[in-house]
């Protein structure tokens, strides 16, 4: 599970209480990146179940434009009996085509699933808006084409 937090820098009351909770049920957590400085470079921490095996990379939102839009732009849904906030479809597309960056990556296969899912339903402009933007145009275009077939 991938999760995108905004909290202040350095690391505020708020992720102290979360990393001590989970600790206190069993999971593991990286403090140390879940604590220290964002501006070492440090752009996420994990949480791992010691039970499941599940693990959840929590990423701090990038300061810059894109990174805020796509935070403003997150949606709630209704998932196992919680109420959730997750990426809008076009933002998914363009965090994993610029993650990705290569058209063979695991990464360019999930958004080209996306656009195939949400295909009559997305936002084409502002996908190809921040691709530019983002300089990643041409696996969008490449993602959008895959998506066809």
């Amino acid at each position: 599970l991938d999760f995108v937090v905004s909290a202040k820098e350095p690391p505020d009351d708020r992720v102290r209480l979360f990393v001590d909770l989970c600790k206190q049920d069993g999971f593991y957590v990286a403090t140390e990146a879940a604590l220290g400085e964002r501006s070492t470079g440090r752009r996420q921490f994990n949480v791992i179940s010691a039970t499941t095996g599940w693990k959840a990379d929590i990423m701090w939102v990038q300061d810059r434009p894109f990174s805020h839009e796509e935070f403003a732009r997150r949606r709630e849904i209704e998932l196992l009996g919680l109420t959730i906030a997750v990426p809008s479809p076009e933002d998914i597309v363009l965090a994993k085509l610029e993650w990705g960056s290569r058209n063979e990556s695991r990464q360019f296969a999930d958004a080209v699933s996306v656009l195939r899912v949400y295909r009559n339903r997305l936002d084409v402009e502002y996908l190809q808006r921040w691709a530019e933007e983002l300089g990643i145009t041409a696996l969008l275009e490449q993602a959008l084409q895959q998506s066809q077939h």
